[in-house]
């Protein structure tokens, strides 16, 4: 269960946590749960991008990459219904639900 929980972001209950994934989003831990650990709990905090490299293209100055928190096995992060709403979130879309983009610098 916790492979799960760390390769694939899954919501998970204690002693689980979504915070010891590599791309965490702790928007998906349980809210109305202690956590044996409290920072391990639900706050507003997560990845909020991915870039991907090679060496192939490390020497061409390309990458790929994505914006918003990891979406692949869960819903994408949405403000208007999550516990975290009432935040100041000026300028943010409502929904992080964005396509990776290639790019090269020249």
């Amino acid at each position: 269960m916790l492979e799960h929980c760390c390769a694939h972001n899954h919501v998970c209950s204690p002693p689980f946590s979504a915070d010891s994934a590599i791309a965490s989003r702790n928007d998906l831990n349980n809210p109305n749960i202690d956590y044996p650990i409290p920072e391990w709990g639900f706050k507003e905090f997560s990845s909020t991008d991915t870039k991907i490299i090679n060496s192939k293209m490390v020497r061409h100055l390309e990458m790929s990459a994505v914006s918003g928190p990891t979406d692949g096995q869960q819903p994408s992060f949405r403000w208007s219904t999550s516990p975290l709403k009432d935040l100041r979130h000026r300028g943010d879309p409502d929904l992080f639900n964005f396509c990776p983009i290639y790019t090269k610098w020249y």
